[in-house]
């Protein structure tokens, strides 16, 4: 991290949400001020598989992130009709494609890889700070929003753009692609083999900026395997990411 420059800061995440919600972690880091002109926030669980152009992540006015994988929260169109309506709005209209299975959707998007400019917005002193508020109050129990949790976050992405004003840019799989894929096996089925087999191959075929893995079997099995062993290798004193896991498993062990 002191290689690329890398500061470090310090957030105080007490007292934002009523119960424990470590999604809304993500929400207090986006709402930190920075002198930055843009941000492009990034989960723990993403790596960068090769350079990109900023300008395909970063627009002036324009929050870009791309569609979830699948319609994980919103099917019945009357959850986002309670959601929009507790700031007095209605769910727009335009749809966009969910990344796997290609169902349309009002505007969802995976959270993980989502860039924003800088700066005030409205009554707000940043994106940031909308996308938080607007959460916390879909949290609030006496609005009723279904099982907004763990979905909480991504639930407020699309809102909170609305309630700054912006516009958004969908993100095509390439910057946010998703590894999580089922391992094929002797004993499967051979549709269901064959199923699998095309999820890996439609995976395998990307030329991918931004991967997202989930998991950390997830490249098993993928042309990306082995990419976490070399980060780990390069970076850190372990040889692979299953002895760092070990060390870590020993600690946890300990402690217990």
């Amino acid at each position: 991290m002191e290689e690329i420059n890398t500061r470090f800061e310090l957030m105080d995440t007490r007292g934002y949400f009523p119960k424990p919600y470590g999604h809304g972690n993500k929400l207090i880091a986006a709402a930190q001020p920075r002198p930055h002109e843009y941000t492009i926030f990034l989960d723990t669980d993403v790596v960068i598989w090769q350079p990109f152009d900023m300008e395909a992540m970063v627009a002036p006015n324009v929050i870009s992130a791309a569609p979830e994988g699948r319609r994980t929260w919103g099917k019945p169109v009357g959850d986002w009709d309670a959601a929009y309506s507790v700031f007095n709005m209605t769910t727009p209209e335009e749809r966009i494609r969910m990344a796997r299975t290609g169902v349309e959707s009002p505007p969802y998007f995976n959270a993980g890889v989502v860039s924003f400019p800088n700066g005030p917005v409205g009554e707000f002193s940043n994106f940031g700070e909308c996308w938080l508020k607007t959460a916390i109050e879909l949290d609030d129990p006496k609005h009723g929003i279904p099982e907004r949790r763990p979905w909480l976050d991504q639930i407020a992405l699309p809102i909170a753009i609305r309630r700054a004003g912006l516009d958004y840019r969908v993100l095509d799989d390439r910057y946010n692609l998703s590894l999580t894929h089922k391992v094929l096996t002797p004993e499967m089925k051979p549709h269901m083999a064959a199923k699998v087999q095309k999820e890996i191959d439609r995976l395998n075929s990307f030329d991918p900026m931004i991967l997202h893995y989930h998991n950390f079997d997830a490249p098993g099995g993928l042309r990306y395997e082995g990419y976490l062993d070399d980060l780990i290798r390069e970076n850190t004193v372990f040889k692979n990411l299953a002895a760092a896991r070990r060390r870590l498993n020993a600690i946890s062990a300990q402690q217990s």
